[in-house]
């Protein structure tokens, strides 16, 4: 294992062995009109950036292959890129950001491989916040995301995602979706505002906890899916698609839907609630 420091530097870098350290001390820009720096296929690299990357392609990749990348930006870091602030390929890579990312046509942070794990308590701004396509990834937002497109998207089974911050999209504010029969969880106690949706879901069984707001239609999908909204505020419709969905709620504002033919729904209410039309059970 070796250890790098990174100064003022226009060509990019590339990693050279398993298991290195690199460093881009505070007050110092690492850039390249691509990529400005490359894990490569490497394993166990650890890329920390106190300083600022600035990239005409993506500012921090990985190829297919790499494993166990661990990137942290910190709170006087910065990573720009054209494409994307980070994109990582291969198993067991982790993104911590303290700092600021931005991606003007592409992903704040992208991994695609499974046992993923991004913290987020900066901020990002991008077209896509989040994007991670792998099972079993684990997503923390405590900070700020704002995104074009979707904040947080998740595709993969068993993936997890927690918010405590703030996530704000033009499309869907998260996407946490999975195969027919896959499982997905989504825990919220800050605020997550899409326009088109606030929450969406997809074929697998998804359940969403909210004890903080959501501003935007949730739109569950498909699959047994449920939606826990004791505490929370959802500003806008909560569709429940096909599949036996359940509701749990201490609020009789909640404005539920779903229509004919999409299986047997029950809601739990501790206050009086009324069953709207397609609602089959309370308890």
């Amino acid at each position: 294992m070796a250890v790098y420091f990174i100064y003022n530097d226009s060509n990019g870098y590339v990693a050279t062995a398993n298991g290195d350290i690199y460093i881009i001390q505070n007050n110092n820009t690492l850039a390249h009109t691509g990529d400005a720096f490359d894990i490569g296929t490497y394993e166990n690299v650890t890329v920390n950036v106190a300083g600022s990357i600035v990239a005409g392609s993506d500012g921090i990749t990985s190829a297919t292959g790499s494993y166990r990348a661990l990137v942290t930006i910190e709170t006087t870091g910065s990573v720009t890129g054209n494409g994307d602030a980070i994109s990582l390929h291969g198993d067991r890579n982790a993104v911590t950001n303290f700092g600021t990312l931005a991606a003007y046509n592409n992903t704040g942070i992208e991994i695609f491989g499974n046992f993923a794990e991004v913290s987020n308590h900066g901020a990002i701004h991008a077209i896509y916040g989040v994007l991670v396509d792998g099972d079993a990834a684990e997503v923390g937002n405590f900070g700020s995301i704002f995104a074009l497109n979707t904040g947080v998207l998740l595709n993969g089974a068993s993936a997890y995602l927690a918010n405590s911050g703030q996530i704000q999209a033009e499309d869907t504010g998260v996407s946490v979706r999975a195969d027919t029969g896959e499982s997905t969880y989504f825990s919220n106690t800050g605020t997550v505002q899409g326009r088109l949706a606030s929450v969406r879901g997809g074929f697998s069984n998804d359940t969403v906890i909210n004890s903080g707001t959501l501003i935007g239609d949730v739109r569950l999908g498909a699959g047994n899916d449920s939606f826990d909204n004791r505490g929370g505020t959802v500003v806008g419709d909560v569709f429940g698609g096909a599949g036996n969905d359940t509701y749990i709620t201490d609020s009789a504002a909640l404005q539920i839907v779903e229509f004919a033919g999409e299986g047997t729904d029950e809601v739990r209410s501790t206050v009086r609630y009324i069953l709207g039309d397609n609602l089959e059970n309370l308890t």
